[in-house]
């Protein structure tokens, strides 16, 4: 999995388009909130952290060879996969605040 570089330029528009699903837009402001990672957006449809392949209006997520989505789906799914904090717990977003902190 690639790691965060700050000198890498952070295209945020490219994660957000008009008209998203409301899923999608909840996913990308939740991945934002707790990026450690570089986040792509492959489709307009999908978004990819590492090896794993998230389509947040089905909830379906894939790792990279794999020919079956792993069996739970959801965005709190997605975050555990990703070893991340739970969306709405105490700790989501700690990583952003304590980057403002700084």
């Amino acid at each position: 999995m690639s790691t965060f570089d700050p000198n890498r330029p952070r295209t945020f528009d490219k994660l957000f388009h008009p008209g998203d699903h409301p899923r999608m837009t909840e996913a990308v402001r939740y991945l934002l909130r707790n990026n450690r990672t570089y986040i792509r957006r492959p489709s307009p449809t999908q978004l990819k952290v590492g090896d794993l392949n998230f389509w947040p209006k089905s909830g379906k997520i894939y790792r990279d060879g794999d020919q079956k989505s792993l069996p739970e789906q959801g965005l709190g799914a997605f975050a555990r996969a990703l070893g991340w904090p739970e969306p709405g717990s105490p700790e989501d977003g700690a990583w952003a605040r304590e980057r403002e902190a700084r």
